[in-house]
This record gives C-alpha cells, sequence and structure tokens, in this order.
C-alpha cells in the first residue's frame, strides 16, 4: 500500500475491510494474522536498467535488487528496522462463535477477555505490541455443542454461490496405517537459525520416530545446496530410523534458501506408485522466487502429496500455503517449540492413515462442477474440507452429487440445495479463489492475457482488489502545491522473533540475498572504476 501527501507531523487513517474463512481441524477453530514479513532469499543474475552504463536496476524501495528470478525483489523486500524501532500494534478482536466457548487462547501474545453478550467474547492487548511475530487466535466449542457440517449460500448477479464444508466419514484410526513412502525435506539456511531449526528437529524427529516397519522414507536437507540422506527411499527399520535420528541432530542451520534443488530431489513426476507418497517439507519459507517453485511443483508432482510445515514466528504463509494447495496436501504452523509435538502429532495421524482421493462434485445430470481450491484437496480424518462453487442461474433445484475414493471403494454423499442457510460473502469468497487460482495458472504456463481478461472481469464484477486492479482514494483538496518535492519512504519492517541478523546479512552466505554475487558485482564496478580513474590520470599526464 502507497500513501502520498502526507505533511509533516500529521497523520493518515486506513481503514481495511476483508474476509477470511476461520481454519477448522480436530474440532478447533483458528484465526492468524500477520503482522511482520521476514527478509526473504533473492535468488538470480541482478537485472540492468536500459541506461549507457547498464545500471542496476531498482523498481521498489526494498534492499534486494530485481533480478531475472525474482524481477520484483525490491518491492518484496522492506528494509529492516533497527532494534529501537517497535512497529506498535494495538488488537482488539470482537468473537461472535456461535456457540458456548470450552477454551480460547492467543497462541503468542498476552491479551484481556471480556464477556460483552451471549457467546461473545472481546479481547485486547494490554496496549501496544512489536510487530515481529504472527497473531494466532484459537478456540473451541464447549463439549455439548459439537459444531457440524455446514452449506451456505448467497445470490449475487443471479447466480448461486455456495460454500461448502465436507466432513469425512468416521474412519478406523486404530487399524494398521498402510504402507508409505515418505520425504521429508527439512530447511538449514541460516533464517532458521535459533529457535527454528530447534522446532525443525524436533518435529523431524519425532515425524521419523514414529514411521512404521512397513514404510519406506528418506530425508533431504537443503540450504545453498541440497543433499539426500539415503540414495533411494528405505525400509523404515530400526537401524535406518537410528541413523536418521543422527543425521538429523547433527543439523545445523547456515547458508541460503535453494528450495528449489530440494524440491527437484523430493519429487519424481511419477504417477501410480506403489504406495501412498508424502512429501513433508519443514521450512520458513523465506523466498521471493515463489512462482518459479510453484511451477516446478505442478510439473514434477505426479501422484505424490506435498504437505508444508511452517516453522518460526513468521513463515511466508503465501508460498507454504500455495504450495500444499497445488500439491493436494494441507499447511500446518508451529509458530514454537512447545507446540512440536501436538501438532506434529494431529498431521501423523492424518496422515498415517488413509484419505478420501479424486473428490469431484456433480450435478443432477452427472456434470462437473469447478470448485475451488482446484483442484480439490484432499478429505482426511478430523479436518473437514471447506469448498467455495458456482451454481449458475435456474439450476437452484439441483441435488449436488459429492463423490471420491476412500481407499479401492467409492465414497459418495448427496447434498440438497433445497437446504441452504443464507450468509453475506459467500460470492466474495468464492470470486477470491477464482482469482487466486486463476493467478496461480501462470506458474503453469497459462497466457498473462487471457488470466488478466478473466481476473478483470471476476474483481470488477465483484469489486475486488488485484493484480490488475485497485482501490485509489483521490484526494480532492490541494494540499502540496505543485512546486514542493516528495519525499519518499519505506516503512521498515521488524526482524521476526528469534531471527539472527547476523545468520542473514553477516558473512557471505546468506538467506535474505545471494550474497557472493553481489561481493562480485560490487568488486566488478570497482575495478571499472578504478580504471577509470587511472585512464583520466594518464589522459592528463
Amino acid at each position: 500500500m502507497a500513501v502520498a501527501n502526507i505533511p509533516p507531523g500529521e497523520e493518515i487513517e486506513v481503514e481495511i475491510q476483508f474476509q477470511q474463512v476461520v481454519a477448522l481441524s480436530n474440532g478447533v477453530f483458528s484465526l492468524r494474522f500477520p503482522m511482520v514479513v521476514g527478509p526473504r532469499y533473492i535468488p538470480g543474475r541482478p537485472l540492468m536498467a536500459d541506461s549507457d552504463v547498464g545500471t542496476i536496476q531498482f523498481s521498489g524501495t526494498g534492499w534486494a535488487m530485481d533480478t531475472d528470478r525474482v524481477p520484483d525483489a525490491s518491492r518484496i523486500t522492506p528494509p529492516v528496522a533497527s532494534d529501537r524501532q517497535q512497529n506498535p500494534v494495538r488488537l482488539m478482536v470482537e468473537l461472535a462463535a456461535g456457540f458456548p466457548v470450552s477454551r480460547l487462547e492467543s497462541l503468542y501474545h498476552g491479551i484481556t477477555v471480556e464477556d460483552k453478550e451471549r457467546d461473545v467474547k472481546v479481547l485486547h492487548f494490554d496496549g501496544s505490541v512489536k510487530a515481529d511475530r504472527d497473531f494466532v487466535l484459537e478456540w473451541e466449542a464447549a463439549q455439548q455443542y459439537h459444531p457440524h457440517a455446514a452449506l451456505f449460500s448467497e445470490k449475487h448477479g443471479g447466480d448461486t454461490y455456495l460454500l461448502m464444508m465436507l466432513s469425512p466419514p468416521t474412519l478406523d484410526l486404530t487399524g494398521q496405517a498402510p504402507p508409505r513412502e515418505v520425504v521429508f525435506v527439512l530447511d538449514t539456511s541460516g533464517s532458521m537459525a535459533g529457535p527454528s531449526i530447534v522446532q525443525a528437529r524436533e518435529a523431524l524427529i519425532l515425524a521419523i520416530s514414529r514411521l512404521s516397519e512397513h514404510d519406506r522414507f528418506n530425508v533431504i536437507e537443503f540450504n545453498s545446496d541440497s543433499r539426500r540422506l539415503f540414495d533411494h527411499a528405505e525400509a523404515a527399520d530400526a537401524e535406518h530410523r537410528k541413523k536418521a535420528i543422527r543425521f538429523v541432530s547433527s543439523l545445523k542451520a547456515e547458508g541460503g534458501t535453494e528450495i528449489a534443488r530440494a524440491l527437484d530431489l523430493a519429487l519424481d513426476g511419477r504417477k501410480n506408485h506403489e504406495r501412498i507418497r508424502q512429501v513433508m517439507f519443514l521450512t520458513d519459507g523465506s523466498v521471493g522466487n515463489e512462482k518459479e517453485l510453484l511451477a516446478m511443483i505442478a510439473s514434477r508432482l505426479g501422484d505424490s502429496r506435498l504437505f508444508t510445515v511452517g516453522i518460526g514466528s513468521a513463515p511466508n504463509s503465501y508460498f507454504m500455503s500455495r504450495a500444499a494447495g497445488m500439491g493436494r496436501g494441507s499447511y500446518t504452523y508451529i509458530g514454537k517449540t512447545s507446540e512440536v509435538e501436538e501438532k506434529m502429532a494431529r498431521l501423523f495421524q492424518k496422515l498415517e492413515h488413509p484419505a478420501i482421493t479424486d473428490i469431484a462434485v456433480k450435478n443432477s445430470s452427472g456434470k462437473s462442477l469447478l470448485g475451488y481450491p482446484n483442484p480439490i484437496a484432499d478429505l482426511y480424518a478430523g479436518e473437514p474440507l471447506v469448498v467455495s462453487l458456482k451454481i449458475p442461474e435456474g439450476n437452484e433445484q439441483e441435488v449436488l452429487s459429492i463423490s471420491g475414493h476412500l481407499g479401492l471403494d467409492l465414497w459418495q454423499e448427496q447434498v440438497d440445495l433445497q437446504k441452504l442457510a443464507e450468509r453475506p460473502g459467500i460470492a466474495t469468497l468464492w470470486a477470491r479463489k477464482k482469482i487466486r487460482s486463476l493467478m496461480d495458472s501462470l506458474a503453469l504456463g497459462a497466457m498473462e492475457e487471457d488470466v488478466r481478461r478473466e481476473v478483470l472481469n471476476t474483481a470488477l464484477a465483484h469489486h475486488l482488489v488485484s493484480r490488475y486492479t485497485s482501490l485509489v482514494a483521490v484526494e480532492k483538496e490541494v494540499s502540496r502545491p505543485p512546486e514542493e518535492d516528495l519525499r519518499q519512504s519505506a516503512l521498515r519492517s521488524n526482524l521476526p522473533h528469534g531471527w539472527q541478523a547476523q545468520k542473514i546479512f553477516g558473512g557471505t552466505a546468506k538467506t535474505a540475498t545471494p550474497a557472493q554475487l553481489q561481493i562480485v558485482i560490487g568488486a566488478f564496478l570497482l575495478l571499472i572504476a578504478f580504471l577509470f580513474l587511472f585512464w583520466g590520470r594518464r589522459q592528463r599526464a
């Protein structure tokens, strides 16, 4: 966001509204509000501006130069604040859960909770807090008020939009899990130094120890380079598990974040694997080349499933959630070491048991409806799946059929569109998901002009901000004479809690920048300057 014409000493107030679906997993509702952007790893060669001297290009105010792999690097790398700057944040939440709440907890910030009215609670920070970690709120329904599967609708422009929450059938979680091939990928770059690498090692050791002897597995670690523990997936017997745990325990955090090399090792592009193949990716995702990486996931996924685990106080949720969605998996966030055992246990229980796959939604005539996310993700025990759908005008009387595969068996459920609960905002959520899917398709080779046209049509019809549409406020009163100059300034971002600046910006192996390349460029420019100086002196002589 950019705000112009702010006079010295004056205040500008900006109000933004947005809608978001609350996450629900194993009966726990959660809401995450990001409050800081961590420095990102910027790979690639610097772009040169069109000039006689070929100056390095900066299109924004960030600390990184634009590169061929991250052309907007200078726009996504805000300058980092000193320890003295706090970027204070005040926050107040009015929670209308719709049912009595048995547990309400802010995971990473102290809060005060007050009862406002029946089933409505107000919570707020005590004063302001430093914006160096994300705010996460969790709550659970009282035992006698279990939430049930829901179907909401809204009419917009003659069409009917649906938000459908699918609950999985009851599965036997006590039986033996089917044999799997599990590939664990661990980020050991500089941004993972400190609490993050401790959390990641503990999570991975716990994962390895839970493997069944019927499983096969491998471990990949990456920073500026990548390496596999085994040449190929090995049996998860006691000897191989012990070797893997020793390997993981010895890992340290340093270097860059070259995720592409790790993905190349983890994803083989094959389909029809003999076993269920799951790739678990543990990282903070602090990269700027998301588009390149998403394209790689789409081309090499095959029938594998990719599960991302965000580590640290401020992981790159944009990349982590998109990667999991494209990989037909899920995203788990771990913000502190004490959460590792509980959250990883939930994830393992889900991965160790059969999922309903190849989910499709069809109308009465058997025609598949386009839903978002697209493709629709798998359905796991204990974790409902939320799907947005659009029913064209005149088809509101239909019965929808939802089908998939539970192991080798066909699973099917009917949904009657006559039993709809009207809620505002459903059409907007559908439009946002469609725009997100369209933008993701650019990474898969879609023509940008076609995508731009579709995004424009959708965004304008639903009044949404996108890459091609913006909200612009025009000041009618002249507050700055034309002859007065503007001074541009970028708001500095805090370093995320637990990150170590020397591991990111110090030395020659950096997560935030391709440091060795910049040193070479700097030396080259100094050499050119020296030659010009030497040549000038000779000319004068």
